[in-house]
């Protein structure tokens, strides 16, 4: 067995993590805006309520591959329309004061509008008892999560965007697109071009998907974030008291790093904008 695959994955210093929360907002916001300036590398995880909203005939792995391109974005953009986000969790690398990316900062917003007891609010169910499993607190947020405007105006405010990191995500069709949905606080555009254009023109050309750069090292490296983690020897954080968005931006941030070391500048540089969950990689 793989070395890594077999160690128990570490907990995470939750002292370093910023956990957001309306009460909390604006003292967390002054942490961000000392480092959003100087970010290198940025992984953003989105936790969210499963997806609702299907289109016909697509149950199933292999039904859902077979679509194209765009119907796959228009499943995904009327799930994102319809559905909440209930976590984004921010791991960020930035420049310390000698110039080197070494300084990490770790932020989880917890967000208000979802919320379990009203029926209305789109949700699958099991997606919802995997996030309660892990410790998310469904009961805390409408009354105490982070209103996204707020986020949004954190986010569009605090020099991130305009620093232009490298974004990385894992299956990034559903995390970019609420994390688009968040900063322009509108439903994602019509057609999988212009939401490209979008992200393109928000976050730069430099947006990366774990899975797919991992399928450039090995095609055999699994499905989950956990299973491409041992496949190219990275320890993945585990998630506790239900941080859960937090802990997949980390294990995303570190795959990132290890993907980078092992196929170059260069070659990565290829794969930019390349969403899993979109296109058939």
């Amino acid at each position: 067995m793989n070395a890594a695959a077999a160690a128990p994955a570490p907990t995470m210093n939750f002292a370093a993590i910023h956990s957001v929360w309306h009460d909390n907002f604006d003292a967390e916001s002054a942490q961000l805006l000392a480092v959003a300036p100087r970010a290198v590398h940025v992984a953003v995880s989105v936790q969210y309520p499963g997806c609702a909203v299907a289109q016909a005939g697509t149950s199933g792995r292999k039904k859902y591959g077979s679509l194209t391109a765009e119907k796959r974005y228009d499943m995904v953009k009327a799930n994102i329309d319809e559905l909440h986000p209930i976590q984004v969790g921010l791991a960020i690398r930035a420049n310390d004061d000698d110039g080197d990316s070494g300084e990490l900062v770790v932020f989880e917003f917890n967000l208000r509008g979802f919320d379990i007891n009203n029926p209305a609010d789109l949700r699958d169910p099991a997606s919802i008892a995997h996030l309660r499993g892990r410790g998310v607190d469904f009961g805390r947020l409408p009354c105490a999560g982070v209103e996204p405007h707020r986020l949004r105006l954190l986010l569009l405010g605090s020099g991130l965007l305009q620093a232009w990191p490298s974004w990385a995500t894992f299956t990034g069709a559903y995390h970019v697109g609420y994390l688009m949905k968040i900063l322009t606080g509108a439903e994602l555009p019509s057609g999988l071009d212009a939401f490209t254009t979008m992200a393109t023109g928000t976050l730069g050309e430099g947006v990366y998907d774990v899975k797919r750069l991992a399928a450039e090292v090995n095609t055999a490296c699994g499905f989950s974030l956990r299973e491409i983690a041992a496949c190219i020897g990275v320890v993945p954080v585990a998630a506790q008291h239900g941080m859960v968005a937090s802990a997949g931006a980390v294990s995303t941030l570190q795959c990132f790093k290890a993907l980078r070391e092992r196929l170059g500048e260069a070659r990565v540089a290829m794969h930019g904008q390349q969403m899993c969950g979109l296109r058939a990689y």
